[in-house]
């Protein structure tokens, strides 16, 4: 009967014209008691009921924070149910956009993250880019939380060069919050974990948002590489970018074409004549 009742209670919080606000906010202290259930179906519900609400609502999100309810959420991550981790990430991807992403931090949630980006489930790997790359969005002190843990970045990369388009974009937001948001230094740390091969594996995706967010993201390494007199030119022309950019310079889209031909005209047609002279060499 409660699974009935919790499972009725999360579909009423879903959406945002099914329920009043002021119609769901006296059954918050209920839903916040069952998530210490040991039934599985009304712990995932229950979560799910969250969920919905701290979507877009900061107000329901600081009610949470205030309980200190990341400290409840964040070890639920490590359950082998990954219905269950799914949802938790979704909640605390919403305390991160409310403004709460230290609490999220504190709580431990970077300690789950290697085994969630290696998890068998497709759903649990895009849900803790997604996390990821909101917390990488916030800048270079939060960006190290990444680049100190080589195994994620590695996880990672490895996902943009090997999983789904949909795990690929989200890993890309990683990597592109990284290469855009970061110092020189962990730009660096980006390519010398062949970040450049696993960017220029995603120069033909279809989708037109996510290539953009491709050639950005190398656009702003080959910038941080000239400026450390780096060649990262020849990293990314070993990985067959420069004949990828080359076919991008008559893509049908104006805005790939123009981002094309800007990295096509500063590093690649500029230095054509150069190659057979020049020795090819990059750290």
């Amino acid at each position: 009967f409660l699974k009935k009742i919790v499972w009725s209670l999360s579909n009423l919080c879903r959406g945002k014209q099914t329920a009043e606000m002021n119609n769901i906010i006296p059954v918050f202290p209920v839903l916040i008691k069952l998530l210490g259930s040991s039934h599985s179906e009304t712990l995932i519900n229950t979560c799910w009921a969250l969920a919905y609400l701290t979507e877009d609502n900061d107000t329901v999100a600081q009610e949470l924070i205030e309980q200190d309810l990341t400290t409840t959420f964040v070890p639920f991550l490590a359950q082998e149910n990954t219905k269950i981790a799914y949802v938790v990430m979704r909640i605390l991807g919403n305390f991160i956009l409310s403004g709460h992403i230290q609490k999220v931090i504190d709580a431990g949630i970077m300690n789950h993250t290697d085994a969630l980006l290696s998890s068998h489930d497709r759903s649990v790997r895009y849900e803790i880019c997604y996390v990821l790359s909101l917390i990488v969005d916030s800048g270079d002190e939060l960006i190290n939380l990444i680049i100190d843990s080589s195994s994620e970045l590695e996880i990672i990369i490895n996902i943009l060069k090997e999983s789904s388009l949909d795990e690929r974009m989200e890993a890309g937001w990683v990597i592109f919050n990284i290469a855009t948001k970061g110092t020189d230094i962990q730009l660096k740390a980006l390519v010398d974990m062949d970040v450049m091969s696993a960017l220029c594996f995603n120069l033909n995706v279809p989708d037109i948002k996510f290539l953009l967010l491709v050639l950005d993201s190398i656009e702003n390494i080959l910038i941080v590489g000239e400026r450390l007199a780096l060649n990262y030119r020849c990293s990314f022309e070993d990985n067959g970018g420069k004949e990828k950019i080359e076919s991008l310079l008559s893509h049908p889209n104006d805005k790939v074409y123009s981002k094309a031909n800007e990295i096509y005209e500063e590093f690649l047609e500029q230095n054509t004549d150069d190659d057979s002279d020049q020795e090819r060499w990059y750290y």
